[in-house]
């Protein structure tokens, strides 16, 4: 069966955060020792959490701020595959955030999946910032719109 006839077996809901500031756009590097992509702060909905809820949590997981403010700002309307697992269709949902707080930019490692995982946030220039940075393909739709 090849991977276009692979049969979807769950639906994955992503929940990422857009904060621009001072003519810039916070980014991500992350992913394990043998893989790094860069996109925009956020994961995975977990059952029973509200996408707002999971976008807090995640900022606070990644970056260790509260958000002041949440605006729903994308949602994928196309079928999306994940470039990790063939058999899940990814929804992605971006919010414009904000915050008061001074978000913790620092390399740090932690663990995911059993394994060592690479987190590290960075301010990306708007005048510099280009669909081809981003390591995902919803995330370059965005970053166009």
């Amino acid at each position: 069966m090849s991977e276009r006839e692979t049969v979807i077996e769950r639906i994955i809901v992503r929940v990422y955060g857009i904060w621009q500031r001072d003519g810039a756009v916070l980014l991500m590097r992350e992913g394990p020792d043998e893989l790094r992509f860069t996109k925009f702060p956020g994961g995975g909905l977990k059952p029973g959490e509200g996408t707002a809820d999971c976008l807090r949590r995640e900022f606070r997981e990644e970056l260790g701020i509260e958000l002041d403010a949440l605006e729903l700002f994308h949602l994928n309307e196309d079928f999306v595959r994940s470039a990790f697992n063939p058999a899940d269709q990814l929804i992605s949902i971006y919010y414009k955030v904000t915050s008061s707080d001074t978000p913790d930019l620092s390399a740090r490692i932690v663990s995911k999946w059993g394994k060592p995982y690479h987190l590290q946030g960075f301010w990306q220039p708007l005048e510099s910032l280009t669909p081809e940075m981003m390591s995902f393909p919803v995330d370059k739709a965005v970053v166009t719109k």
